[in-house]
């Protein structure tokens, strides 16, 4: 493409090809992509440049990271985000953290926090790990389902360590642990931390629980429990509420669940055309089943 190409790469082909050479490992041609970039004064822009680190992250050449990293002109958070994961990756946890901590206004976003969290939590280091969580939480960062979900497992041994270590869960770490708990298929571990948000900890449940607990039972094949769910919750269900409920209806072909949550989706979301598709859909499963 290089010798026959009428008009030079653009940053698309760069992208894609510095991904495949990070995949392979294979630093060499990674370079030699390197070098073309350059000379086309694209390595300024900030998805080439963002990959340009992820290749030579993933390479192990961090050398060549951080000096791309350090000339670029604007770096925005996921560029800040792959430096900091690029360090993990290479089982480099101080600097990873010194990125971590020099990264400005990282309280806007979870990505980072993720990843220098997912990085303690591979090399063993829990109470770092449970130390950052709690940090995040306390200066008022929101943590997301892959917070502590992208290593289930081990996230719910996190927990345990926290525990452990006398540390109180909030309400924000349950929301998380229910989420690995769903997505690692443990329906009754999920049971267990729901009952015990309120009994051991005296942590009232809220909508975001229930919905939480709506997926971990859709998801392990209970729908007619999360359609139950549902309907007894001292709460009335949002749109989020419904969509998961529908969702998982759809999956495991429960057309009546799937009517009801579509309905009362179109009820409540009444101006979002994506609310009558949805309902549309369930409507075609019904009449099919």
């Amino acid at each position: 493409m290089d010798l026959e190409a009428r008009e030079p790469p653009d940053k698309v082909t760069f992208v894609t090809m510095l991904d495949v050479c990070g995949n392979l490992k294979n630093s060499a041609a990674g370079e030699e992509i390197d070098a073309a970039v350059t000379s086309s004064g694209l390595w300024q822009d900030v998805t080439v440049g963002n990959a340009l680190v992820c290749m030579h992250g993933r390479c192990g050449r961090m050398e060549l990271a951080r000096s791309l990293f350090e000339r670029m002109e604007h770096r925005d958070g996921v560029l800040w985000t792959t430096m900091v994961a690029a360090y993990a990756q290479n089982n480099l946890l101080d600097q990873a953290r010194a990125t971590f901590d020099a990264m400005p206004d990282k309280l806007s976003l979870v990505a980072p926090w993720n990843a220098m969290i997912s990085a303690y939590v591979r090399y063993g280091e829990n109470s770092s790990g449970v130390m950052l969580f709690l940090l995040m939480d306390l200066e008022g960062g929101r943590a997301n389902e892959i917070t502590l979900s992208g290593h289930s497992k081990e996230s719910l041994e996190l927990f345990g360590v926290m525990a452990l270590d006398g540390i109180l869960p909030t309400d924000v770490t349950f929301i998380s642990v229910l989420a690995a708990c769903s997505h690692a298929g443990l329906a009754k571990d999920a049971r267990y931390h729901f009952v015990a948000m309120a009994g051991d900890y005296g942590i009232a449940a809220s909508l975001d629980h229930y919905i939480c607990m709506v997926d971990v039972l859709g998801r392990s094949g209970k729908v007619a429990e999360a359609g139950e769910l549902v309907g007894v919750m001292p709460f009335v269900p949002d749109a989020v509420a419904w969509k998961t409920l529908l969702g998982c209806s759809k999956v495991h072909e429960n057309a009546g669940l799937a009517r009801w949550a579509a309905e009362n989706l179109a009820r409540i979301d009444a101006k979002n055309p994506s609310s009558y598709l949805l309902l549309s859909s369930a409507v075609t499963k019904v009449g099919k089943s």
